[in-house]
């Protein structure tokens, strides 16, 4: 069965993006230099899920898709689609938009965000294994990867990655009780 992967990056007070929802903090770690993994990751995947203010936010950053795998948009509405995109706006809740993601997956599902999805997923039991890439740089302020949580949720850790910029990967599988 596909495992839900959440693979994304967090500065160290565990932010995702500035209150605007700014990604732009990031650029000073990317590059060419280092693909912190995410090569390897995205050949272990075959299908993509985001929320809808994500899914704005790619849109608003790159005219092209960027994505050559199917891609579930959580959205109650349809949105413009990139012409040749594999893109299915999905209004389920989230235990339903998994399943249907597993009877279209071979691979795994990579859970790209936003927070308000990864929140709702963790909370109803729904990733396997969380990727996080933690980049030295405390941001103060900003959207919460993982804000209040109602249960406890367990982890064991399988691989930390360190790296030449000073960011770290931690790789866990979530423990169901």
């Amino acid at each position: 069965m596909s495992k839900v992967i959440l693979y994304v990056a967090t500065s160290l007070d565990g932010y995702i993006a500035t209150s605007d929802g700014d990604l732009g903090w990031l650029n000073e770690y990317l590059g060419d230099s280092i693909d912190y993994g995410f090569h390897e990751f995205l050949d272990s995947t075959d299908l993509n899920v985001m929320g809808a203010n994500t899914y704005r936010q790619i849109r608003e950053l790159d005219a092209k898709w960027p994505y050559t795998t199917k891609t579930y948009v959580a959205s109650s509405s349809v949105l413009d689609a990139p012409e040749g995109a594999d893109i299915e706006f999905i209004d389920k809740s989230p235990s339903e938009l998994v399943d249907q993601a597993r009877e279209h997956s071979a691979k795994n599902i990579w859970l790209i965000g936003g927070a308000k999805l990864a929140q709702s997923f963790l909370a109803d039991g729904l990733i396997d294994e969380l990727m996080l890439t933690v980049m030295p740089l405390a941001l103060g302020d900003g959207i919460k990867l993982f804000d209040k949580t109602n249960e406890r949720t367990r982890v064991r850790l399988v691989k930390l990655d360190t790296y030449d910029s000073g960011a770290y990967q931690v790789h866990y599988s979530v423990v169901v009780p």
